[in-house]
């Protein structure tokens, strides 16, 4: 009994064997495939010609058509504006004054120092002043803490009718501001001095 089923699955292996290679052969022949001539577009030059002396001769006539309306009435399109540079600018924009609906502070800004709060009073005290007024041709003046050289310089001006060289200032521990006015060669800082009556 076994013998005989032993030898069944042999004879089953030798046939699978067998049809494997015949698979194998069906699976490697190519296609071919049938390629058809193309058939040759014969292209008539002459016609091709006409059509477009046909369509240049419509658009002309179109371009006079719309001429004619142009010139009845009475516009003509302007030609664009020549640039000669490369380089585009733009002109500045309008900006129109400041025109607010309401008032945006409520206290309005203090006004600008006087000419007399500027220069509070001459330094008098002291044999540095006469000094410097003798050798550096300079007179000292206690002006407002928040004043600057310009507006010391314009006050100085404007009341003693003098040009002035230079202004030099110092705060002092006090919590004065102390300006040196330095007056030109051609000015005697002494002169200056009786008639506003340091010395």
């Amino acid at each position: 009994m076994t013998s005989k089923t032993d030898k069944k699955p042999a004879a089953k292996k030798v046939q699978d064997t067998k049809a494997a290679p015949k698979a194998a052969a069906t699976e490697t022949k190519p296609k071919t495939k049938v390629v058809k001539p193309k058939a040759k577009v014969v292209v008539d030059n002459a016609k091709r010609a006409r059509d477009a002396k046909i369509s240049k001769e419509k658009l002309r006539e179109k371009a006079r058509k719309n001429l004619k309306n142009i010139l009845k009435n009475g516009k003509r399109t302007r030609s664009g504006k020549i640039h000669t540079s490369v380089h585009f600018r733009v002109k500045k924009p309008l900006e129109l004054p400041k025109a607010p609906k309401y008032v945006r502070h409520s206290v309005p800004k203090s006004r600008a120092l006087d000419k007399y709060e500027v220069l509070k009073h001459p330094l008098t005290a002291g044999e540095g002043v006469l000094k410097l007024i003798e050798e550096q041709n300079t007179i000292i003046f206690i002006t407002a803490l928040s004043s600057s050289k310009r507006q010391i310089k314009k006050a100085f001006e404007s009341m003693y009718e003098t040009k002035v060289e230079k202004v030099r200032t110092v705060i002092r521990s006090t919590g004065d501001k102390k300006a040196f006015i330095k007056l030109p060669k051609d000015v005697e800082a002494v002169e200056l001095a009786t008639k506003i009556g340091i010395c």
